[in-house]
């Protein structure tokens, strides 16, 4: 329960950083400094795996996904 009441606080202060920001900022500023923030994000979990499929290099000829 406590981490759906915490998303949904996160997801509503989202609303107000936006209105706030757009303000402040040209509005195409905001949405490149969202999309470096999010891309930030998730790339750990991007080498993470990046990692892993690189130690499984070997490809067998029914692997469709190689």
């Amino acid at each position: 329960m406590f981490y759906l009441i915490a998303a949904v606080l996160i997801w509503a202060s989202a609303f107000i950083a936006a209105k706030f920001s757009y303000t402040m900022f040209d509005p195409a500023l905001t949405v490149m400094l969202r999309l470096i923030l999010s891309a930030l994000l998730v790339l750990p979990t991007f080498f993470r795996s990046y990692r892993k499929s690189q130690n499984n290099t070997a490809c067998n000829y029914g692997d469709w996904a190689c």
